[in-house]
């Protein structure tokens, strides 16, 4: 155990030494070498009195600071990869001072390219400052009459790094700041360039309105599609690339991971065992279920799915897949989390047991290469979040789904969970696979072992239903086609709401 966990570690400070491009990343200017040079292609950036400075981590010579005038500024070039027809583009600064020098609209240019000739209307797509509203802005322009304009919702501050990232394609223009959605516009039109103008930053390079930015700019990446509001916060989340930080990083994550989940567990087991010692004389019933709940934690924080994960990890960075190894970590730490939010409440809501199946499931289906789409969802007008069921009954049937229907399966596979409530007082789930179907399960140990977790689910169900006087309803439907082949396995489970 501990020989894997150092070899793994060495992995880690082996990848540190290498970069991963993301995928449809067409241009990156991440300035830690020192120099304003295109990390994924030719499109080297020509440097104009601008200085190399410290980034927002506190690396040296990682960033650039830009005077504020006509001679400060970047030239990232005139290529049409630098302007994608739909795209992003992502980058952080750091606002000096306002800077009222240049002429024109009262408007410091961070990032520009033009759409068209001309002194108006001339925005392909830029970042800026509105200098008189003292907000953030981004712009996208085809013509005078077909321009779209964003503005934070509050003011900047000077001093402060930002993280600004826009989004655009035929039908809408957003604008994200730290991560989160700032404004988002429709913008009904096809994107334009001209094709003899440059991507500048820190100037307008324009005669009539020719204004400048006085401050520091880092990381700068182009996309030729749009980003998702998760690739944008991810994006935000990245680490300290200076490679002696992410090995020590790594390290404190792996580490402080690991030693977390064996504490955390020894500390319910003990909590469990005071409860048990204490309400023994009660209500021997009421005994069982916490044994069964405390089986069911144990089941989800399985060491074998923690080695499982990290030997997923290992895969990944083994074949230089830097981005999906550091994805897989972040979702893993994520739905680790959650489990352990949720381990001393008899019930979860709504809202945290879809995210944590949905989180499990991205796991999975990252973990397999994607080889099976998934969808969760919840219908009709339901208040998610002010819902409460008992937690970890519908994990071990989407495990079960994946294990022995999907993953044996060739061709096209799939898995819906649905949530939708009955009445007033329950909830159905239905977890609907295409797999290869409880009939055709490839080997006797197999159906074993998922008949033995069926009966240890039911057997909680049944005991659940005793507590809380009710019903669980469990329905397991072994779906033929019209050649009487087996089609997959729908399960449709039926529970009660309960008090918060």
């Amino acid at each position: 155990m501990i020989k894997f966990i150092f070899s793994l570690l060495f992995l880690f400070v082996f990848l540190s030494f290498k970069g991963q491009v993301k995928n449809g990343l067409v241009a990156k200017y991440s300035f830690n070498n020192g120099n304003a040079q295109d990390e994924t292609g030719n499109n080297h950036a020509k440097v104009i009195g601008a200085s190399l400075a410290e980034d927002r981590f506190g690396n040296e010579r990682s960033a650039y600071y830009f005077q504020g005038n006509a001679y400060s500024y970047l030239n990232l070039g005139t290529s049409s990869v630098l302007k994608p027809i739909r795209g992003s583009v992502s980058l952080w600064f750091k606002i000096d001072n306002i800077t009222y020098n240049g002429t024109g609209a009262m408007f410091n240019s961070i990032i520009l390219t033009k759409s068209q000739e001309g002194d108006d209307f001339f925005e392909g797509y830029g970042i800026g400052i509105d200098i008189q509203g003292k907000k953030l802005g981004a712009t996208t322009t085809y013509s005078e009459d077909l321009q779209v304009g964003l503005r934070s919702l509050r003011k900047f501050e000077l001093g402060r790094w930002y993280h600004a990232v826009i989004t655009y394609d035929d039908d809408f223009f957003c604008f994200y700041l730290d991560g989160v959605l700032e404004n988002r516009s429709p913008k009904n039109f096809k994107s334009r360039f001209l094709k003899t103008d440059s991507v500048m930053v820190a100037t307008s390079a324009n005669l009539k309105n020719n204004r400048f930015f006085n401050g520091y700019v880092d990381d700068i990446e182009i996309y030729d599609h749009v980003l998702s509001p998760d690739d944008i916060l991810d994006l935000y989340l990245l680490p300290n690339p200076n490679k002696y930080k992410i090995i020590q990083k790594w390290i404190l994550i792996l580490v402080a991971a690991f030693f977390l989940l064996i504490l955390t567990i020894h500390i319910i087991k003990k909590h469990i065992h005071k409860l048990l010692e204490r309400e023994k004389n009660k209500n021997k019933l009421l005994n069982q279920k916490y044994e069964q709940e405390n089986r069911v934690l144990k089941a989800q924080m399985n060491p074998h799915f923690l080695f499982n994960s990290l030997n997923t990890i290992q895969q990944f960075i083994l074949i230089n897949q830097n981005e999906k190894a550091q994805s897989y970590l972040s979702k893993f730490s994520r739905l680790l989390r959650k489990i352990l939010e949720s381990n001393m409440n008899d019930s979860i809501s709504l809202k945290d047991e879809v995210e944590l199946c949905e989180k499990y499931l991205e796991i999975e289906s990252l973990r397999f290469n994607n080889v099976f789409k998934f969808n969760i969802s919840v219908l009709g007008n339901i208040d998610a979040s002010s819902i409460y069921i008992p937690h970890f009954l519908v994990q071990p049937f989407i495990e079960n789904a994946i294990w022995h229907g999907i993953l044996p399966k060739t061709g096209d596979k799939h898995l819906l969970v649905c949530f939708s409530q009955v009445d007033e007082g329950k909830i159905s789930c239905i977890i609907d696979d295409n797999g290869v179907g409880r009939t055709n399960e490839r080997t006797q140990q197999k159906e074993e072992k998922k008949s033995l977790a069926l009966n240890f689910i039911r057997q909680r169900l049944d005991l659940m239903g005793k507590i809380y006087q009710t019903h669980f309803d469990l329905f397991i439907i072994d779906k033929k086609n019209s050649l009487n082949e087996s089609d997959g396995t729908k399960i449709i489970l039926t529970f009660p709401i309960l008090n918060k």
